[in-house]
């Protein structure tokens, strides 16, 4: 398991692939069911029900999920704005990986919605 996932974490982080490989050999945990309840989820059916303004963040490291970022964007119809960040060398560990920058981005979303006036 930990070298069929060694090719999609940072190389210089191994305690992010350490953990995940700790995590998923946990007892009682399937390390696949996230996948399968990913799979089983039709998220495209839900996105044109989004009308909240949205910040999509991808990685550029991350082939599975960064080829789908415009894709997403473009089935949030319904949403008031919908804005994309693409965090450079960032991998499928993006959260851990890049904290700082995930948090830069996220409160500068926050800062954009409180400076966004309320309608009655």
């Amino acid at each position: 398991m930990w070298y069929q996932r060694l090719p999609h974490y940072p190389a210089a982080r191994p305690d992010l692939l350490n953990r995940f490989i700790r995590d998923a050999l946990a007892p009682g945990v399937d390390p696949a069911e996230g996948h399968r309840a990913c799979a089983r989820y039709l998220m495209e059916d839900r996105l044109p029900l989004i009308i909240a303004p949205v910040r999509l963040i991808g990685a550029t490291a991350d082939r599975f999920a960064l080829p789908d970022l415009g894709r997403l964007r473009a089935r949030l119809t319904s949403a008031r704005h919908v804005d994309a960040t693409v965090i450079e060398g960032g991998t499928v560990s993006l959260m851990e990986q890049k904290p700082v920058e995930v948090a830069v981005v996220v409160r500068q979303l926050l800062a954009d919605l409180a400076a966004v006036p309320r309608s009655a």
